[in-house]
Protein backbone atom coordinates (compact mmCIF):
# COMPACT_ATOMS: atom_id res chain seq x y z
CA UNK A 1 0.00 0.00 0.00
CA UNK A 2 2.99 2.54 0.81
CA UNK A 3 4.19 2.05 -3.21
CA UNK A 4 0.78 2.94 -3.85
CA UNK A 5 0.59 5.52 -1.74
CA UNK A 6 -2.62 4.34 -0.45
CA UNK A 7 -2.10 6.44 2.93
CA UNK A 8 -5.94 6.84 3.68
CA UNK A 9 -5.84 10.53 2.02
CA UNK A 10 -8.49 9.70 -0.61
CA UNK A 11 -10.22 6.87 -2.37
CA UNK A 12 -7.54 4.29 -2.47
CA UNK A 13 -6.41 3.46 -5.71
CA UNK A 14 -6.41 -0.05 -8.31
CA UNK A 15 -4.28 -2.98 -6.53
CA UNK A 16 -5.36 -4.73 -9.42
CA UNK A 17 -7.99 -6.62 -11.42
CA UNK A 18 -10.13 -9.44 -11.07
CA UNK A 19 -11.33 -12.44 -13.18
CA UNK A 20 -14.86 -10.90 -14.45
CA UNK A 21 -12.03 -7.50 -15.51
CA UNK A 22 -13.18 -5.41 -12.44
CA UNK A 23 -11.36 -3.30 -10.64
CA UNK A 24 -9.94 -4.05 -7.44
CA UNK A 25 -9.32 -1.08 -5.10
CA UNK A 26 -7.59 -0.87 -1.37
CA UNK A 27 -9.52 -0.73 1.60
CA UNK A 28 -10.22 3.60 2.13
CA UNK A 29 -13.95 4.56 -0.08
CA UNK A 30 -12.79 8.18 0.81
CA UNK A 31 -10.57 10.26 3.08
CA UNK A 32 -9.98 8.58 6.28
CA UNK A 33 -12.82 6.31 5.81
CA UNK A 34 -12.34 2.16 5.17
CA UNK A 35 -14.91 0.56 2.97
CA UNK A 36 -17.15 -2.02 4.92
CA UNK A 37 -18.20 -5.55 3.89
CA UNK A 38 -21.80 -6.47 4.56
CA UNK A 39 -20.74 -10.15 5.31
CA UNK A 40 -21.20 -10.77 8.64
CA UNK A 41 -20.47 -13.52 11.02
CA UNK A 42 -23.55 -15.64 12.06
CA UNK A 43 -24.54 -15.94 15.81
CA UNK A 44 -25.23 -19.65 16.02
CA UNK A 45 -26.96 -19.29 19.50
CA UNK A 46 -30.49 -20.86 19.49
CA UNK A 47 -31.72 -17.82 19.70
CA UNK A 48 -30.40 -16.20 16.58
CA UNK A 49 -31.96 -16.35 13.21
CA UNK A 50 -28.84 -17.39 11.95
CA UNK A 51 -28.39 -19.66 14.67
CA UNK A 52 -28.35 -23.09 15.65
CA UNK A 53 -30.94 -25.07 17.50
CA UNK A 54 -27.96 -26.58 19.56
CA UNK A 55 -26.06 -23.58 19.54
CA UNK A 56 -23.31 -25.64 17.34
CA UNK A 57 -22.35 -25.43 13.80
CA UNK A 58 -24.76 -28.39 13.22
CA UNK A 59 -26.59 -26.30 10.48
CA UNK A 60 -26.11 -23.98 7.13
CA UNK A 61 -28.33 -21.18 6.20
CA UNK A 62 -30.48 -22.07 3.23
CA UNK A 63 -29.71 -18.72 1.36
CA UNK A 64 -26.59 -16.57 3.02
CA UNK A 65 -27.63 -14.11 1.03
CA UNK A 66 -31.14 -14.14 2.58
CA UNK A 67 -30.37 -15.13 5.93
CA UNK A 68 -34.27 -14.64 6.66
CA UNK A 69 -34.86 -18.07 5.03
CA UNK A 70 -33.58 -19.84 7.87
CA UNK A 71 -31.49 -22.64 8.12
CA UNK A 72 -31.16 -26.71 7.35
CA UNK A 73 -29.28 -28.87 9.09
CA UNK A 74 -26.18 -30.42 7.99
CA UNK A 75 -24.59 -34.32 7.69
CA UNK A 76 -21.62 -33.56 10.07
CA UNK A 77 -21.38 -31.41 12.93
CA UNK A 78 -18.21 -28.78 12.51
CA UNK A 79 -15.67 -27.37 14.96
CA UNK A 80 -16.53 -26.51 18.20
CA UNK A 81 -17.12 -22.82 18.21
CA UNK A 82 -14.60 -22.78 21.20
CA UNK A 83 -11.79 -25.17 19.78
CA UNK A 84 -8.80 -25.12 17.55
CA UNK A 85 -8.03 -26.45 14.05
CA UNK A 86 -4.50 -26.74 12.67
CA UNK A 87 -3.94 -25.56 9.48
CA UNK A 88 -1.70 -27.05 6.59
CA UNK A 89 0.98 -25.03 7.28
CA UNK A 90 1.14 -26.00 11.22
CA UNK A 91 -0.72 -23.07 12.54
CA UNK A 92 -2.81 -23.17 15.01
CA UNK A 93 -6.43 -21.31 14.24
CA UNK A 94 -9.23 -20.05 16.75
CA UNK A 95 -12.31 -21.38 14.82
CA UNK A 96 -14.60 -18.88 16.45
CA UNK A 97 -17.61 -17.66 14.39
CA UNK A 98 -15.98 -16.42 11.34
CA UNK A 99 -13.38 -19.07 10.87
CA UNK A 100 -14.90 -21.03 7.93
CA UNK A 101 -17.04 -20.21 4.93
CA UNK A 102 -20.28 -20.68 5.87
CA UNK A 103 -20.07 -19.01 8.86
CA UNK A 104 -21.15 -15.92 6.96
CA UNK A 105 -24.53 -14.29 5.77
CA UNK A 106 -25.45 -11.02 3.75
CA UNK A 107 -26.28 -7.88 6.53
CA UNK A 108 -29.14 -6.85 3.74
CA UNK A 109 -29.59 -3.41 5.87
CA UNK A 110 -26.07 -3.01 5.88
CA UNK A 111 -25.53 -3.09 2.13
CA UNK A 112 -28.48 -1.04 1.34
CA UNK A 113 -26.97 1.96 3.46
CA UNK A 114 -24.44 2.77 0.61
CA UNK A 115 -21.98 4.81 0.77
CA UNK A 116 -19.06 3.25 2.33
CA UNK A 117 -21.05 0.41 2.84
CA UNK A 118 -20.47 -2.63 0.01
CA UNK A 119 -23.04 -4.68 -1.84
CA UNK A 120 -22.91 -8.58 -2.13
CA UNK A 121 -19.59 -8.80 -4.50
CA UNK A 122 -18.22 -6.84 -1.84
CA UNK A 123 -17.81 -4.12 -4.35
CA UNK A 124 -19.84 -0.77 -5.62
CA UNK A 125 -20.48 2.05 -8.29
CA UNK A 126 -20.23 5.88 -6.63
CA UNK A 127 -18.81 9.03 -7.84
CA UNK A 128 -18.75 7.84 -11.71
CA UNK A 129 -15.32 5.94 -10.79
CA UNK A 130 -17.70 2.99 -12.25
CA UNK A 131 -18.17 -0.44 -10.31
CA UNK A 132 -15.39 -1.61 -8.47
CA UNK A 133 -14.34 -4.28 -5.95
CA UNK A 134 -12.66 -2.96 -2.85
CA UNK A 135 -10.19 -4.86 -0.33
CA UNK A 136 -11.88 -4.94 3.22
CA UNK A 137 -10.58 -4.40 6.87
CA UNK A 138 -11.55 -3.07 9.97
CA UNK A 139 -10.01 -0.03 11.84
CA UNK A 140 -7.22 -2.50 13.18
CA UNK A 141 -5.74 -3.29 9.63
CA UNK A 142 -7.19 -6.55 10.06
CA UNK A 143 -8.54 -7.90 6.58
CA UNK A 144 -12.62 -8.78 6.67
CA UNK A 145 -14.18 -11.40 5.21
CA UNK A 146 -14.75 -11.65 1.73
CA UNK A 147 -11.33 -9.76 1.89
CA UNK A 148 -11.51 -8.83 -2.00
CA UNK A 149 -14.37 -9.84 -4.32
CA UNK A 150 -17.05 -12.36 -3.58
CA UNK A 151 -18.16 -14.43 -2.65
CA UNK A 152 -19.54 -13.89 -6.32
CA UNK A 153 -18.09 -12.07 -9.23
CA UNK A 154 -20.24 -8.90 -9.91
CA UNK A 155 -19.52 -9.52 -14.02
CA UNK A 156 -19.16 -12.12 -16.58
CA UNK A 157 -16.71 -14.51 -16.51
CA UNK A 158 -14.88 -15.51 -20.29
CA UNK A 159 -16.12 -18.61 -21.73
CA UNK A 160 -18.12 -19.29 -18.36
CA UNK A 161 -21.42 -21.32 -18.87
CA UNK A 162 -23.14 -19.32 -15.99
CA UNK A 163 -25.01 -16.02 -15.59
CA UNK A 164 -23.53 -12.70 -15.24
CA UNK A 165 -23.06 -12.23 -11.21
CA UNK A 166 -23.55 -15.65 -10.71
CA UNK A 167 -20.06 -16.99 -10.82
CA UNK A 168 -18.47 -18.41 -7.23
CA UNK A 169 -14.79 -16.96 -6.19
CA UNK A 170 -14.63 -19.86 -4.02
CA UNK A 171 -15.97 -23.35 -5.94
CA UNK A 172 -19.73 -24.41 -5.40
CA UNK A 173 -21.08 -21.35 -3.35
CA UNK A 174 -22.52 -21.10 -0.23
CA UNK A 175 -26.02 -22.82 0.54
CA UNK A 176 -26.01 -25.89 -1.00
CA UNK A 177 -28.27 -27.93 1.35
CA UNK A 178 -25.67 -31.37 1.11
CA UNK A 179 -23.16 -29.43 2.16
CA UNK A 180 -21.60 -30.83 4.89
CA UNK A 181 -19.20 -29.89 7.72
CA UNK A 182 -15.52 -32.16 7.75
CA UNK A 183 -12.78 -33.33 5.59
CA UNK A 184 -14.80 -34.80 2.65
CA UNK A 185 -14.38 -37.03 -0.13
CA UNK A 186 -11.12 -34.62 -1.94
CA UNK A 187 -8.28 -34.04 -0.48
CA UNK A 188 -8.36 -30.80 1.28
CA UNK A 189 -6.10 -28.24 -0.75
CA UNK A 190 -5.89 -29.98 -4.19
CA UNK A 191 -7.14 -28.58 -7.20
CA UNK A 192 -10.19 -30.52 -7.25
CA UNK A 193 -11.16 -29.13 -3.70
CA UNK A 194 -12.08 -25.75 -4.54
CA UNK A 195 -15.26 -27.94 -5.97
CA UNK A 196 -15.56 -29.83 -2.99
CA UNK A 197 -18.39 -27.94 -0.63
CA UNK A 198 -16.92 -31.24 2.26
CA UNK A 199 -13.80 -29.26 2.35
CA UNK A 200 -15.08 -26.46 5.05
CA UNK A 201 -12.89 -24.50 6.03
CA UNK A 202 -10.20 -24.95 3.30
CA UNK A 203 -12.41 -23.07 -0.11
CA UNK A 204 -9.39 -20.91 -0.10
CA UNK A 205 -6.59 -23.19 -0.41
CA UNK A 206 -6.33 -24.64 -3.04
CA UNK A 207 -3.83 -22.02 -4.82
CA UNK A 208 -1.98 -22.16 -1.82
CA UNK A 209 1.65 -23.38 -2.15
CA UNK A 210 2.28 -26.52 0.16
CA UNK A 211 6.00 -25.63 1.25
CA UNK A 212 7.68 -22.54 1.90
CA UNK A 213 10.15 -20.98 -0.52
CA UNK A 214 13.71 -23.16 0.00
CA UNK A 215 15.54 -19.63 -0.54
CA UNK A 216 14.58 -15.85 -0.56
CA UNK A 217 14.01 -14.31 -3.51
CA UNK A 218 16.67 -12.36 -6.35
CA UNK A 219 16.19 -8.93 -6.48
CA UNK A 220 18.44 -6.86 -9.11
CA UNK A 221 20.70 -4.45 -7.72
CA UNK A 222 20.17 -0.74 -9.14
CA UNK A 223 22.98 0.09 -11.53
CA UNK A 224 23.15 2.91 -10.23
CA UNK A 225 22.47 5.77 -6.91
CA UNK A 226 20.12 7.91 -7.42
CA UNK A 227 21.13 11.49 -7.29
CA UNK A 228 20.21 14.43 -5.56
CA UNK A 229 20.26 18.16 -7.12
CA UNK A 230 20.79 20.61 -4.11
CA UNK A 231 19.25 23.82 -4.05
CA UNK A 232 20.35 27.09 -5.84
CA UNK A 233 19.57 29.02 -3.64
CA UNK A 234 17.80 29.23 0.09
CA UNK A 235 14.86 30.10 0.54
CA UNK A 236 14.07 34.06 1.10
CA UNK A 237 10.67 33.66 3.37
CA UNK A 238 10.17 31.74 6.28
CA UNK A 239 8.41 28.53 5.98
CA UNK A 240 4.71 29.09 7.42
CA UNK A 241 4.05 26.59 10.21
CA UNK A 242 0.28 25.33 9.98
CA UNK A 243 -1.33 24.54 13.13
CA UNK A 244 -4.78 23.27 13.55
CA UNK A 245 -7.37 22.97 16.58
CA UNK A 246 -8.18 20.03 18.71
CA UNK A 247 -11.59 19.38 19.09
CA UNK A 248 -13.00 17.65 22.37
CA UNK A 249 -16.19 16.59 23.41
CA UNK A 250 -18.01 14.46 25.78
CA UNK A 251 -20.46 11.87 24.84
CA UNK A 252 -23.61 9.83 26.61
CA UNK A 253 -24.47 6.21 24.49
CA UNK A 254 -27.60 4.69 25.60
CA UNK A 255 -27.52 1.31 25.52
CA UNK A 256 -30.87 -1.00 25.89
CA UNK A 257 -30.94 -5.22 26.16
CA UNK A 258 -27.68 -5.90 28.07
CA UNK A 259 -27.83 -9.35 29.66
CA UNK A 260 -25.77 -8.69 32.65
CA UNK A 261 -24.65 -5.31 34.93
CA UNK A 262 -20.90 -5.89 34.46
CA UNK A 263 -19.03 -5.05 31.38
CA UNK A 264 -15.29 -6.04 31.07
CA UNK A 265 -12.44 -4.30 29.32
CA UNK A 266 -13.56 -6.30 25.79
CA UNK A 267 -17.23 -5.03 25.83
CA UNK A 268 -16.01 -1.35 26.74
CA UNK A 269 -13.29 -1.71 23.67
CA UNK A 270 -16.52 -2.91 21.70
CA UNK A 271 -18.55 0.42 22.16
CA UNK A 272 -15.34 2.04 21.63
CA UNK A 273 -14.61 0.33 17.86
CA UNK A 274 -18.38 0.24 17.31
CA UNK A 275 -18.42 4.29 17.92
CA UNK A 276 -15.08 5.25 16.34
CA UNK A 277 -16.82 3.35 13.01
CA UNK A 278 -19.98 5.10 13.24
CA UNK A 279 -17.58 8.88 13.26
CA UNK A 280 -14.76 7.78 11.07
CA UNK A 281 -12.10 8.24 13.46
CA UNK A 282 -9.52 5.29 15.44
CA UNK A 283 -10.42 3.88 18.41
CA UNK A 284 -7.53 5.83 19.86
CA UNK A 285 -9.28 8.58 20.13
CA UNK A 286 -12.20 7.60 22.13
CA UNK A 287 -11.45 7.02 25.86
CA UNK A 288 -14.65 5.65 27.74
CA UNK A 289 -15.13 7.51 31.14
CA UNK A 290 -17.87 5.82 33.14
CA UNK A 291 -20.49 2.88 33.01
CA UNK A 292 -23.75 2.69 34.93
CA UNK A 293 -26.44 -0.07 34.69
CA UNK A 294 -30.39 -0.12 35.29
CA UNK A 295 -32.13 -3.26 36.06
CA UNK A 296 -35.11 -4.68 33.96
CA UNK A 297 -37.30 -7.20 34.54
CA UNK A 298 -39.33 -8.82 30.96
CA UNK A 299 -42.35 -10.93 31.99
CA UNK A 300 -42.66 -13.11 28.79
CA UNK A 301 -45.26 -15.80 30.73
CA UNK A 302 -46.03 -16.24 34.77
CA UNK A 303 -42.79 -18.70 35.02
CA UNK A 304 -40.58 -16.62 32.99
CA UNK A 305 -38.82 -13.69 34.39
CA UNK A 306 -35.98 -12.30 32.11
CA UNK A 307 -33.80 -9.43 33.38
CA UNK A 308 -32.21 -7.16 31.09
CA UNK A 309 -29.78 -3.78 31.72
CA UNK A 310 -29.75 -1.00 29.94
CA UNK A 311 -26.43 0.94 30.27
CA UNK A 312 -25.08 4.60 29.87
CA UNK A 313 -22.17 4.43 28.61
CA UNK A 314 -20.12 8.20 29.04
CA UNK A 315 -16.82 8.72 26.79
CA UNK A 316 -14.85 11.75 25.29
CA UNK A 317 -13.86 11.93 21.92
CA UNK A 318 -10.42 14.01 21.64
CA UNK A 319 -9.32 14.60 17.72
CA UNK A 320 -7.24 17.10 15.60
CA UNK A 321 -8.79 18.23 12.90
CA UNK A 322 -5.61 18.07 10.56
CA UNK A 323 -7.32 14.01 10.59
CA UNK A 324 -10.25 15.72 8.49
CA UNK A 325 -8.04 18.18 6.39
CA UNK A 326 -9.67 21.15 8.35
CA UNK A 327 -8.79 23.95 10.24
CA UNK A 328 -11.97 24.24 11.28
CA UNK A 329 -12.24 23.14 14.15
CA UNK A 330 -16.42 23.79 14.70
CA UNK A 331 -17.24 21.65 11.35
CA UNK A 332 -14.89 19.01 12.51
CA UNK A 333 -17.48 18.92 15.69
CA UNK A 334 -20.56 19.19 13.89
CA UNK A 335 -19.19 16.02 11.25
CA UNK A 336 -18.27 13.76 13.88
CA UNK A 337 -21.48 14.44 16.04
CA UNK A 338 -23.99 14.01 13.39
CA UNK A 339 -22.30 10.92 12.22
CA UNK A 340 -22.47 9.63 15.28
CA UNK A 341 -26.38 10.37 15.40
CA UNK A 342 -27.47 9.59 12.37
CA UNK A 343 -25.98 5.99 13.10
CA UNK A 344 -27.77 5.58 16.04
CA UNK A 345 -31.51 6.33 14.35
CA UNK A 346 -30.23 4.16 11.76
CA UNK A 347 -29.38 1.61 13.58
CA UNK A 348 -26.29 1.15 12.22
CA UNK A 349 -24.18 2.02 15.65
CA UNK A 350 -25.99 -1.01 16.78
CA UNK A 351 -24.53 -3.63 14.04
CA UNK A 352 -21.15 -2.16 14.96
CA UNK A 353 -21.09 -2.87 18.61
CA UNK A 354 -22.74 -6.06 18.23
CA UNK A 355 -20.39 -7.05 15.71
CA UNK A 356 -17.59 -6.12 17.66
CA UNK A 357 -18.67 -7.88 21.01
CA UNK A 358 -18.70 -10.74 18.95
CA UNK A 359 -15.39 -10.21 17.70
CA UNK A 360 -14.14 -10.08 20.66
CA UNK A 361 -16.27 -12.87 22.88
CA UNK A 362 -18.27 -9.77 24.94
CA UNK A 363 -21.80 -11.70 25.33
CA UNK A 364 -23.12 -8.79 27.57
CA UNK A 365 -22.98 -6.89 24.17
CA UNK A 366 -24.81 -9.48 22.25
CA UNK A 367 -28.06 -7.93 21.62
CA UNK A 368 -27.16 -5.07 22.50
CA UNK A 369 -28.79 -1.83 20.94
CA UNK A 370 -27.91 1.49 21.03
CA UNK A 371 -30.92 3.83 21.88
CA UNK A 372 -29.99 6.94 22.44
CA UNK A 373 -27.12 9.17 22.20
CA UNK A 374 -26.30 13.24 23.82
CA UNK A 375 -23.83 15.39 23.45
CA UNK A 376 -21.69 17.82 25.00
CA UNK A 377 -20.42 21.70 23.53
CA UNK A 378 -17.03 21.26 21.85
CA UNK A 379 -14.16 22.21 23.43
CA UNK A 380 -11.85 23.44 20.48
CA UNK A 381 -8.25 24.76 21.41
CA UNK A 382 -7.11 26.76 18.77
CA UNK A 383 -3.23 27.59 19.05
CA UNK A 384 -1.72 30.83 17.03
CA UNK A 385 -1.03 29.54 13.24
CA UNK A 386 1.91 32.51 13.41
CA UNK A 387 4.99 33.37 16.15
CA UNK A 388 3.75 36.22 18.70
CA UNK A 389 3.42 40.33 17.30
CA UNK A 390 3.75 41.34 20.54
CA UNK A 391 6.45 41.81 22.66
CA UNK A 392 9.75 44.39 23.05
CA UNK A 393 9.62 46.90 19.85
CA UNK A 394 12.36 47.47 17.53
CA UNK A 395 13.65 50.27 15.49
CA UNK A 396 15.90 49.40 12.35
CA UNK A 397 16.55 45.98 14.26
CA UNK A 398 17.76 47.17 17.62
CA UNK A 399 15.69 46.85 20.27
CA UNK A 400 13.73 51.14 22.14
CA UNK A 401 15.24 49.59 24.92
CA UNK A 402 18.83 49.43 24.08
CA UNK A 403 18.96 52.76 22.80
CA UNK A 404 17.39 54.44 26.02
CA UNK A 405 19.97 52.71 27.99
CA UNK A 406 22.70 54.17 25.53
CA UNK A 407 21.10 57.61 25.94
CA UNK A 408 21.08 57.16 29.25
CA UNK A 409 24.57 56.19 29.76
CA UNK A 410 25.65 58.84 27.83
CA UNK A 411 24.42 61.73 29.60
CA UNK A 412 25.76 60.00 32.87
CA UNK A 413 28.94 59.80 30.95
CA UNK A 414 29.09 63.51 30.12
CA UNK A 415 28.10 64.49 33.83
CA UNK A 416 30.99 63.03 34.80
CA UNK A 417 33.30 64.42 32.77
CA UNK A 418 31.78 68.13 33.34
CA UNK A 419 32.21 67.56 37.10
CA UNK A 420 36.31 65.98 36.11
CA UNK A 421 37.09 69.68 34.75
CA UNK A 422 35.28 71.91 37.08
CA UNK A 423 37.23 69.65 39.99
CA UNK A 424 40.88 70.10 38.03
CA UNK A 425 40.04 74.18 37.64
CA UNK A 426 39.74 74.61 41.07
CA UNK A 427 42.71 72.66 41.69
CA UNK A 428 44.66 74.87 39.26
CA UNK A 429 43.63 78.30 40.52
CA UNK A 430 42.06 79.17 37.20
CA UNK A 431 39.36 80.55 39.27
CA UNK A 432 40.47 80.81 42.84
CA UNK A 433 40.41 84.42 44.74
CA UNK A 434 42.17 83.21 47.56
CA UNK A 435 46.02 84.99 48.13
CA UNK A 436 48.60 82.18 47.29
CA UNK A 437 51.28 81.80 50.37
CA UNK A 438 54.48 83.05 49.58
CA UNK A 439 57.55 81.91 51.41
CA UNK A 440 61.32 83.67 51.57
CA UNK A 441 63.86 81.30 50.42
CA UNK A 442 67.17 82.14 52.38
CA UNK A 443 70.25 83.16 50.36
CA UNK A 444 68.29 83.82 46.80
CA UNK A 445 70.78 86.89 46.51
CA UNK A 446 69.99 89.02 43.19
CA UNK A 447 72.73 91.19 44.25
CA UNK A 448 70.72 93.86 45.37
CA UNK A 449 70.66 92.60 48.67
CA UNK A 450 67.02 91.53 48.20
CA UNK A 451 65.92 88.42 48.95
CA UNK A 452 63.39 86.68 46.09
CA UNK A 453 59.85 85.74 47.49
CA UNK A 454 58.55 82.30 45.34
CA UNK A 455 55.19 80.56 45.05
CA UNK A 456 55.49 77.71 47.63
CA UNK A 457 53.99 75.50 44.55
CA UNK A 458 57.48 76.58 42.68
CA UNK A 459 60.15 74.23 42.92
CA UNK A 460 63.38 75.82 44.56
CA UNK A 461 66.78 75.67 42.91
CA UNK A 462 69.88 74.98 45.35
CA UNK A 463 71.30 78.19 46.30
CA UNK A 464 73.08 79.75 43.72
CA UNK A 465 75.41 83.09 43.33
CA UNK A 466 74.05 84.84 40.53
CA UNK A 467 77.24 87.10 40.30
CA UNK A 468 78.90 83.49 39.13
CA UNK A 469 76.33 82.94 36.53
Amino acid sequence: MEQLGDDGSGHSPIHGFAYDGYPIMGPFQDYDTLAVSCWKARDFSASSVTGCSDGTRSCLLKDPYDYTKGTTTTTKVGPSLTGTVTSQSGNTIYVTSGAYFEDYYLDTACAAMGGEHLDANNGHDHDGIGYHYHLTADLNGIPTFPYAPGPKYYGCLQGGSQSCGTSYLYGAGLGSTTASYGTGTSTCGTTTAASDKKCLGYAFSANVPTAAPTGAPYINPPTRLPTTIPPTRMPTVAPTIQITPIVQFDTALSLGGLTSATLDDLGKQAIIDGAAQAMGIDGSNIAIKSVSFTRRRLQRSLLDLTATYTASVEFTVTVNAIDFASTDGTSVYNTLTTDLQESVTSGALTSYIQDAATSYGSTTLASATATGVTVSTAIINNPPTAAPTKGPAKTNGFPVGGIIGIVIGGVVLIGIIIALIFCCSKQSGGSNTTTPRYDKVAGADTGNGKSVELPQAVAVYPQTNTANL
